[in-house]
């Protein structure tokens, strides 16, 4: 196996693993204002979500969270970047500070497909679900998603939902290997095998300049500092190619 062979699997292994810091706190914080810090409702009695380790449990409750109607209007009042804030910092609070985690559950919470369609030699397309929502929770979670993410989304037409879990599964992966070059070459391998084995995808540069500050963002963490998503996402001279 060559050293990029075994870098991309590692970085394979370390994403779709249980991950194993400090809480950030701003004065610009949505955490200031409690209103925002609301409680969502618990599963149904017969959930599956009750069957699931804590580590999904957890996922499910901050997208329980991001469906919440509140979490609507919290981003009608503060913005799309604001928003991106709350779900990394409610992931936090899951994650009881641990930051590996909470990168993990914002990844993993913010996905933008309820199933991807898989291409297998003689098989044919193989369907994999993404999450254990109904299609109508799904398409609520998917609608309060932040859209305009990357410095350059601007405008109704822009949709950007897809890029936050690049930019947190990046984050993630550079905050485990503590490397960017691990989350690099991971993102580098999806972006050219995708339109290869993934039903509709192709090979974005705004999906690599996601991934690269998410690298970004996850070096911050590492290094100790009090470091949102929004300060990475809208640093002077952060644009994406076009």
């Amino acid at each position: 196996m060559t050293k990029r062979s075994l870098c991309i699997t590692t970085g394979i292994v370390l994403f779709l693993c249980v991950p194993h810091s400090l809480h950030s706190q701003y004065d610009d914080t949505l955490r200031v204002d409690e209103k925002w810090n609301y409680s969502v409702e618990g599963p149904p009695f017969f959930s599956i979500e009750h069957f699931l380790p804590k580590l999904f449990r957890h996922e499910a409750e901050l997208k329980r969270y991001i469906r919440d109607p509140r979490f609507l209007q919290l981003r009608r009042a503060y913005g799309d970047t604001m928003a991106i804030d709350a779900v990394f910092e409610r992931a936090t609070m899951l994650a009881d500070g641990n930051m590996r985690t909470a990168l993990w559950l914002s990844a993993f919470a913010t996905m933008d497909h309820f199933r991807v369609g898989v291409e297998l030699p003689l098989l044919g397309v193989l369907s994999i679900p993404l999450t254990t929502e109904s299609r109508e929770q799904f398409r609520i979670r998917y609608l309060h998603l932040p859209r305009r993410v990357l410095p350059d989304s601007i405008g109704e037409k822009e949709n950007d939902r897809d890029k936050l879990q690049h930019f947190f599964g990046s984050a993630y992966l550079t905050y485990v290997a503590d490397s960017k070059a691990l989350a690099n070459d991971f993102g580098d391998f999806v972006e050219q095998e995708e339109p290869k084995i993934i039903v509709g995808g192709e090979n974005d540069d705004r999906d690599k300049f996601a991934n690269h500050l998410g690298q970004q963002f996850g070096m911050e963490l590492l290094d100790g500092d009090d470091v949102l998503p929004s300060d990475v996402l809208r640093r002077d001279g952060a644009v994406s190619p076009r």
